[in-house]
Protein backbone atom coordinates (compact mmCIF):
# COMPACT_ATOMS: atom_id res chain seq x y z
CA UNK A 1 0.00 0.00 0.00
CA UNK A 2 1.59 3.31 -1.06
CA UNK A 3 2.02 6.06 1.48
CA UNK A 4 0.42 9.49 1.32
CA UNK A 5 1.33 11.63 -1.68
CA UNK A 6 3.71 14.58 -1.48
CA UNK A 7 0.87 17.08 -2.09
CA UNK A 8 -1.19 15.47 0.69
CA UNK A 9 1.69 15.82 3.15
CA UNK A 10 2.19 19.47 2.20
CA UNK A 11 -1.51 20.28 2.73
CA UNK A 12 -1.50 18.56 6.12
CA UNK A 13 1.51 20.66 7.06
CA UNK A 14 -0.14 23.87 5.85
CA UNK A 15 -3.20 23.12 7.98
CA UNK A 16 -1.04 22.44 11.05
CA UNK A 17 1.02 25.62 10.61
CA UNK A 18 -2.16 27.62 10.00
CA UNK A 19 -3.73 26.20 13.14
CA UNK A 20 -0.65 27.21 15.14
CA UNK A 21 -0.97 30.75 13.76
CA UNK A 22 -4.65 30.96 14.73
CA UNK A 23 -3.86 29.71 18.25
CA UNK A 24 -1.06 32.26 18.63
CA UNK A 25 -3.31 35.15 17.53
CA UNK A 26 -6.12 33.91 19.78
CA UNK A 27 -3.76 33.68 22.75
CA UNK A 28 -2.46 37.19 22.11
CA UNK A 29 -6.01 38.56 21.86
CA UNK A 30 -6.90 36.88 25.16
CA UNK A 31 -3.89 38.45 26.89
CA UNK A 32 -4.82 41.85 25.46
CA UNK A 33 -8.42 41.60 26.70
CA UNK A 34 -7.26 40.55 30.18
CA UNK A 35 -4.84 43.49 30.32
CA UNK A 36 -7.51 45.91 29.10
CA UNK A 37 -10.08 44.72 31.66
CA UNK A 38 -7.54 44.86 34.48
CA UNK A 39 -6.55 48.43 33.64
CA UNK A 40 -10.08 49.70 33.00
CA UNK A 41 -11.06 48.66 36.51
CA UNK A 42 -9.06 51.66 37.71
CA UNK A 43 -11.54 53.97 35.89
CA UNK A 44 -8.78 56.06 34.32
CA UNK A 45 -8.81 56.01 30.52
CA UNK A 46 -5.35 57.58 30.24
CA UNK A 47 -3.83 55.09 32.67
CA UNK A 48 -5.61 52.25 30.92
CA UNK A 49 -4.40 53.23 27.46
CA UNK A 50 -0.83 53.84 28.57
CA UNK A 51 -0.67 50.55 30.49
CA UNK A 52 -2.17 48.63 27.58
CA UNK A 53 0.29 50.34 25.19
CA UNK A 54 3.18 49.44 27.48
CA UNK A 55 1.89 45.87 27.52
CA UNK A 56 1.13 45.62 23.78
CA UNK A 57 4.44 46.93 22.44
CA UNK A 58 6.77 44.33 23.97
CA UNK A 59 4.29 41.47 23.57
CA UNK A 60 3.54 42.35 19.95
CA UNK A 61 7.24 42.73 19.22
CA UNK A 62 7.98 39.35 20.77
CA UNK A 63 5.13 37.65 18.89
CA UNK A 64 6.13 39.13 15.53
CA UNK A 65 9.75 38.14 16.01
CA UNK A 66 8.73 34.68 17.24
CA UNK A 67 6.47 34.15 14.22
CA UNK A 68 9.22 35.30 11.85
CA UNK A 69 11.78 33.03 13.55
CA UNK A 70 9.31 30.12 13.44
CA UNK A 71 8.90 30.64 9.69
CA UNK A 72 12.68 30.46 9.20
CA UNK A 73 12.88 27.38 11.43
CA UNK A 74 10.06 25.79 9.41
CA UNK A 75 12.00 26.38 6.17
CA UNK A 76 15.19 24.98 7.73
CA UNK A 77 13.43 21.89 9.09
CA UNK A 78 11.61 21.37 5.80
CA UNK A 79 14.96 21.41 3.96
CA UNK A 80 16.43 18.90 6.40
CA UNK A 81 13.29 16.76 6.00
CA UNK A 82 13.67 16.73 2.21
CA UNK A 83 17.34 15.75 2.51
CA UNK A 84 16.49 13.02 5.03
CA UNK A 85 13.74 11.73 2.75
CA UNK A 86 16.25 11.54 -0.12
CA UNK A 87 18.72 9.60 2.05
CA UNK A 88 16.07 7.12 3.23
CA UNK A 89 14.83 6.70 -0.35
CA UNK A 90 18.42 6.06 -1.50
CA UNK A 91 18.96 3.47 1.23
CA UNK A 92 15.71 1.71 0.31
CA UNK A 93 15.89 1.90 -3.51
CA UNK A 94 19.62 2.10 -4.17
CA UNK A 95 19.32 5.14 -6.46
CA UNK A 96 19.34 8.84 -5.59
CA UNK A 97 16.08 10.70 -6.13
CA UNK A 98 16.87 14.22 -7.21
CA UNK A 99 14.60 16.97 -5.95
CA UNK A 100 15.67 20.28 -7.46
CA UNK A 101 14.09 23.72 -7.40
CA UNK A 102 12.73 23.04 -10.91
CA UNK A 103 11.14 19.80 -9.68
CA UNK A 104 9.36 21.76 -6.95
CA UNK A 105 8.19 24.36 -9.47
CA UNK A 106 6.93 21.56 -11.72
CA UNK A 107 4.88 20.20 -8.79
CA UNK A 108 3.30 23.67 -8.60
CA UNK A 109 2.44 23.45 -12.33
CA UNK A 110 4.73 26.28 -13.38
CA UNK A 111 4.64 26.54 -17.17
CA UNK A 112 8.15 27.96 -17.33
CA UNK A 113 9.55 25.09 -15.25
CA UNK A 114 7.95 22.52 -17.53
CA UNK A 115 8.85 24.13 -20.87
CA UNK A 116 11.19 27.15 -20.66
CA UNK A 117 11.12 29.49 -23.64
CA UNK A 118 13.54 32.03 -22.21
CA UNK A 119 16.02 32.21 -19.32
CA UNK A 120 17.19 28.72 -20.23
CA UNK A 121 20.51 29.12 -18.41
CA UNK A 122 18.67 29.99 -15.19
CA UNK A 123 16.48 26.94 -15.74
CA UNK A 124 19.56 24.71 -16.02
CA UNK A 125 21.10 26.23 -12.86
CA UNK A 126 17.87 25.81 -10.89
CA UNK A 127 17.67 22.22 -12.09
CA UNK A 128 21.13 21.57 -10.59
CA UNK A 129 20.41 23.17 -7.21
CA UNK A 130 18.82 20.78 -4.67
CA UNK A 131 15.63 22.02 -3.06
CA UNK A 132 16.86 20.89 0.36
CA UNK A 133 19.95 23.12 0.06
CA UNK A 134 17.83 26.14 -0.87
CA UNK A 135 15.40 25.60 2.01
CA UNK A 136 18.15 25.03 4.60
CA UNK A 137 20.12 28.06 3.39
CA UNK A 138 17.13 30.42 3.22
CA UNK A 139 15.79 29.18 6.58
CA UNK A 140 19.14 29.64 8.33
CA UNK A 141 19.67 33.09 6.80
CA UNK A 142 16.11 34.06 7.75
CA UNK A 143 16.60 32.98 11.39
CA UNK A 144 19.93 34.83 11.67
CA UNK A 145 18.28 37.93 10.20
CA UNK A 146 15.41 37.76 12.68
CA UNK A 147 17.80 37.36 15.63
CA UNK A 148 19.89 40.31 14.47
CA UNK A 149 16.78 42.45 13.88
CA UNK A 150 15.37 41.59 17.31
CA UNK A 151 18.63 42.58 19.01
CA UNK A 152 18.81 45.84 17.07
CA UNK A 153 15.11 46.55 17.63
CA UNK A 154 15.38 46.00 21.38
CA UNK A 155 18.45 48.23 21.61
CA UNK A 156 16.81 51.10 19.69
CA UNK A 157 13.26 50.92 21.04
CA UNK A 158 12.42 53.78 23.39
CA UNK A 159 9.31 52.22 24.97
CA UNK A 160 11.45 49.90 27.09
CA UNK A 161 12.79 52.87 29.05
CA UNK A 162 9.33 54.49 29.41
CA UNK A 163 7.70 51.63 31.28
CA UNK A 164 6.99 53.11 34.69
CA UNK A 165 7.97 51.01 37.69
CA UNK A 166 5.12 49.86 39.89
CA UNK A 167 4.80 51.53 43.26
CA UNK A 168 4.62 49.35 46.32
CA UNK A 169 1.93 50.05 48.90
CA UNK A 170 4.64 50.66 51.46
CA UNK A 171 5.93 53.69 49.42
CA UNK A 172 2.91 55.70 50.42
Amino acid sequence: MPGPSFIHLVWVEVVLVGSFGVLAVGGYASLLVVALIATLRRRSVHAATSRVANFINPVLSALVHLAAFAFGAWLFIKGMWFFGWQIVDYLRQGSWTSLSVIDALRKLNSGWAQNPTDWKGLHVLMDWVPMSLVLVSVGAAWMVGVIRHKAQFDAETPWRSRVAPRKDKSDG
